[in-house]
């Protein structure tokens, strides 16, 4: 949460491309996650925040097969397993930017992606209530 606090900061500028997949990983009970998604929506409205979603079914030319954040123009950050890696070579750093470039155009507009979240959160809630024995 302490890493939030710099969402708030309207000197950054913050944008996020998200697969679907992700955000239907159940790391926490069916109430935070669905809480996750709601949350993820209420920080889409930060003028410096831009939260696109590549949905499910989405025809990729590229498959990022690990996370990756973009700093600037001057170092991408790859996160791994037990690590993470630095990149600031150039042409590193254009690559990375070229594939969020094209996982960018791959999804959704930013301003339909409120609903989509507050829809899936819905979604997820109900999936879950549905998945539990009954007693």
């Amino acid at each position: 949460m302490e890493r939030q606090t710099l969402l708030f900061d309207e000197k950054r500028v913050f944008q996020f491309v998200l697969m679907e997949q992700a955000l239907w990983l159940t790391i926490a009970a069916p109430d935070v996650m669905a809480a996750q998604f709601d949350r993820v929506a209420q920080l889409s409205l930060l003028p410096n925040v831009q939260v696109t979603v590549i949905p499910l079914g989405t025809g990729l030319d590229c498959s990022p097969l690990t996370p990756f954040a973009l700093l600037d123009d001057s170092m991408v950050t790859i996160g791994l397993t037990a690590s993470m890696v630095n990149l600031r070579a150039k042409e590193d750093v254009a690559l990375y930017a070229g594939l969020f470039g094209r996982l960018s155009e791959a999804a959704l507009p930013p301003d339909d992606v409120r609903d989509w979240l507050a829809s899936h959160a819905a979604r997820y809630s109900e999936a879950m209530r549905l998945s539990r024995p009954s007693a």
